[in-house]
């Protein structure tokens, strides 16, 4: 699981935002999704933010700020997005009902091996998914300015098999984050 991987990012807000800028800093080809064009073009404006307040804050140097802004890709097109992606990670800030929709979208769209992690409960989107195995939660710092070490959990659902769940956790250290293993929240 060593080198660039591509690694599609589905969502505009500030999360899916600092998630995208965070891999592209850790070496991967970042797809950074939202359908909608004026909405991935404010995402564009956070990207850019965030790393231009690294920079100023001394955490980013700028041949690493080049390096993430070329290795986010913006797409308002999901096959775009998600066909070469080895891991998926669905941080959209939307309904449960159009959640359902996306996540049966990312399963139509993407590799059957690619893992497929979300921000809320895997088991509420496991029936979505074709091979809900590959299907778990993730809970990043909601600062996503973090430092080196902060935990962030990774939830299975009854489902997810172990290699998803070994993925996600390199995935997270690569970050710098120290992965949790936890169960889903009740409720």
């Amino acid at each position: 699981m060593s080198g660039t991987q591509v690694i599609a990012v589905v969502g505009s807000g500030a999360a899916a935002c600092g998630l995208a800028c965070r891999a592209a800093d850790a070496g991967h080809e970042v797809r950074l999704y939202h359908g909608d064009s004026a909405a991935l073009a404010l995402a564009q404006g956070l990207v850019r933010d965030a790393v231009e307040r690294a920079v100023t804050a001394g955490r980013l140097d700028p041949g690493r700020r080049q390096r993430v802004l070329d290795g986010i890709l913006a797409t308002d097109d999901l096959t775009e997005a998600v066909t070469h992606a080895s891991l998926i990670v669905e941080a959209a800030d939307c309904s449960g009902a159009e959640r359902r929709r996306l996540v049966m979208r990312l399963g139509e769209a993407s590799r059957a091996s690619a893992v497929v992690a979300t921000v809320a409960d895997p088991d509420a989107l496991m029936d979505y998914l074709p091979n809900p195995g590959r299907l778990l939660g993730l809970r990043l710092p909601l600062d996503l300015d973090a430092p080196e070490g902060s935990e962030a959990e990774v939830v299975p659902g009854v489902e997810t098999v172990p290699h998803a769940l070994e993925r996600a956790r390199h995935f997270l250290r690569e970050l710098g984050l120290e992965p949790r293993l936890t169960a889903p929240r009740a409720g």
